[in-house]
């Protein structure tokens, strides 16, 4: 991964994919639901494979907020499940609105 993606916050949001995790568990969050999770997807890291260095994508948790009134041992690991799971498995979230792809707003 280039030094400017892990350094320049602006290079990061103009470089990389972001998306926001919607939780629409009404018994938790009530009845609109709750952002749960940043997700910066970072499409210019490179790794050394059998053909030689080929660039790939990973997707990164960002920040999430725990849930409240819970111990360590009752979260959900959302930020390991994010992290573990298949491009196919992302794109049903995303399809079914769990997972809100956007674009940061540009400076002025």
């Amino acid at each position: 991964m280039s030094d400017a993606t892990l350094s320049e916050p602006h290079t990061r949001i103009t470089q990389n994919r972001w998306y926001l995790y919607h939780s629409r568990d009404t018994a938790l969050y009530g009845p609109g639901g709750f952002v749960r999770a940043v997700i910066e997807e970072v499409c210019d890291e490179t790794v050394e494979g059998d053909g030689g260095t080929i660039h790939v994508c990973r997707r990164a948790f960002v920040s999430a907020v725990d849930l409240r009134d819970t111990n360590a041992d009752q979260w959900d690991k959302l930020d390991e499940a994010l992290e573990a799971m298949s491009d196919q498995q992302f794109s049903v979230l995303v399809d079914q609105g769990t997972i809100i792809p956007f674009v940061p707003p540009r400076s002025c």
